[in-house]
């Protein structure tokens, strides 16, 4: 089944007005595809009627389903659709350096599109067709704007008609598209912020512990100290201080050496801390 010229011509159109308004925000190309790999339609007309010979264009020109996929800076998104009866795939390929910024700016992106459906409203009621295309294309309308507002989880609800439930469907599926985008970077910043604050923390617990006995160390002993002498002051109650030596350690050091000097300092701190309460430092 071959694609009647003049559909062609639509099909054509569609694709340059889309690309039109998303080429700001990060779109590099937008074209459909045959099962054989023909280029039907292209962002860049000098591609028209061409074949595709990329991996991806390939492969998802025979696939039956959504296709992603990762090449340095670019995502590439590739949506099966039916077209006038003839089956066919979109590929769109953005930079995903203007993702982020192309979320941001959505709302604008939608606006104009809102427009083009207030065109279509002006052409349906100058072709004189009935009045009951105006509703869908007001619940098109209305789910373009919570879009737009930032709502990406809203979908285009279905609607009659095969021109108006392509037109749905893929405001749908560039929706979705931009919704799995913008959840990838939220779950990317909440592992990079979790990675941070896990670091920080053993940072500062290395800053406040001595090394060898994995006790506090004389930073974290002032601190507490301080802190201790201005309570005790506030509640008018006295506080313990222990001094505590060790007798004969250089002998140890000396006849059986640092490292079993080292090893006693520790067993030595652990005892100790099976000893004191937990309000103790």
């Amino acid at each position: 089944m071959q694609l009647a010229a003049q559909d062609t011509v639509a099909l054509s159109t569609l694709i340059a007005r889309f690309f039109d308004v998303q080429k700001e925000d990060g779109l590099r190309e937008l074209y459909v595809v045959d099962a054989q790999g023909t280029v039907l339609a292209h962002s860049h007309p000098a591609l028209a009627n061409t074949q595709v010979t990329d991996a991806f264009s390939l492969r998802a020109a025979k696939g039956a389903g959504r296709e992603w996929h990762h090449e340095g800076s670019f995502l590439q998104v590739a949506v099966p659709v039916e077209y006038r009866g003839y089956l066919c795939v979109v590929i769109g390929k953005y930079s995903l350096g203007d993702v982020e910024a192309a979320v941001a700016r959505t709302r604008f992106q939608w606006l104009g599109l809102a427009f083009v459906l207030w065109l279509l409203v002006g052409v349906v009621l100058f072709s004189g067709l009935d009045g009951w295309v105006l509703q869908p294309i007001a619940a098109l309308q209305d789910a373009v704007r919570r879009i737009g507002e930032g709502d990406l989880s809203h979908r285009v609800p279905p609607l009659p008609g095969r021109e108006m439930a392509e037109l749905s469907n893929m405001v749908n599926r560039m929706a979705g598209a931009l919704e799995s985008e913008r959840d990838n970077l939220e779950r990317s910043v909440d592992a990079r912020t979790r990675e941070l604050q896990e670091l920080n923390g053993r940072l500062e617990q290395l800053a406040v512990t001595d090394a060898l006995t994995g006790i506090y160390n004389h930073r974290r002993f002032q601190e507490s100290l301080a802190a201790e002498l201005l309570r005790a002051h506030r509640n008018l109650q006295p506080f313990s201080v222990l001094m505590i030596d060790v007798d004969h350690f250089k002998k140890v050091n000396d006849l059986l050496g640092h490292p079993i000097g080292d090893e006693l300092l520790r067993q030595l701190s652990a005892v100790l801390g099976q000893c004191l309460r937990k309000s103790d430092l």
